[in-house]
């Protein structure tokens, strides 16, 4: 029998062309969110990185849409959707009520949420993050905000170039020490008074 070496594969299915894609897209967004992401998976498994975690959680296709059509440069479009992104992962419990509003004059967005104690899969000193993300640009920026039982607004400033209409939010807790997480929640901005 003689087998002869393939040296080159110049054949490119449809399938193959569209997992690229995403990839490459998921790739991006792992950058993207690495900030959060740092932080936000403290319970992964010890063979995987914070980057492996977030690929794994966020390559799944209802976060990231691959279809048919082509962009002017002929490379395939990717839809993402942002509010499917997780950028941590655990058991602790989100505060009640929480919430971003913007100000797009100041550049500003405040975050509240309802003070809260200890309780089942939660902490009064548990710390509360903020990931804001600029889709415009790709940029992004994470916040320490306060803790669970502090129900004061806090406003941070975001940087005079981002174009406010094109933020995607997503909120966090860790505990005090930074060993547990809870899921990631993405939040809808609100435009403030």
């Amino acid at each position: 029998m003689v087998k002869k070496k393939i040296n080159e594969n110049t054949s490119e299915p449809l399938p193959q062309q569209q997992q690229r894609a995403r990839m490459a897209t998921a790739y991006k967004l792992c950058r993207l969110f690495a900030p959060a992401s740092a932080i936000g998976f403290p319970r992964r498994p010890q063979v995987q990185d914070a980057n492996n975690t977030f690929m794994s959680l966020n390559t799944r296709k209802k976060v990231l849409t691959v279809g048919t059509d082509r962009d002017e440069d002929g490379n395939l479009e990717v839809t993402v959707n942002f509010p499917q992104i997780r950028c941590a992962k655990g058991w602790i419990i989100l505060p009640e009520g929480l919430a971003a509003t913007k100000n797009t004059e100041s550049h500003t967005l405040t975050f509240t949420h309802e003070a809260e104690e200890d309780g089942t899969d939660m902490h009064a000193s548990d710390k509360l993050y903020a990931l804001v993300v600029e889709t415009a640009r790709w940029n992004s920026k994470l916040f320490e905000l306060n803790t669970r039982a502090d129900g004061e607004p806090v406003e941070v400033s975001l940087p005079a170039k981002w174009d406010m209409d094109a933020l995607e939010v997503y909120v966090f807790a860790l505990t005090e020490d930074g060993n547990t997480a809870s899921d990631s929640m993405y939040l809808t901005v609100e435009e403030g008074s």
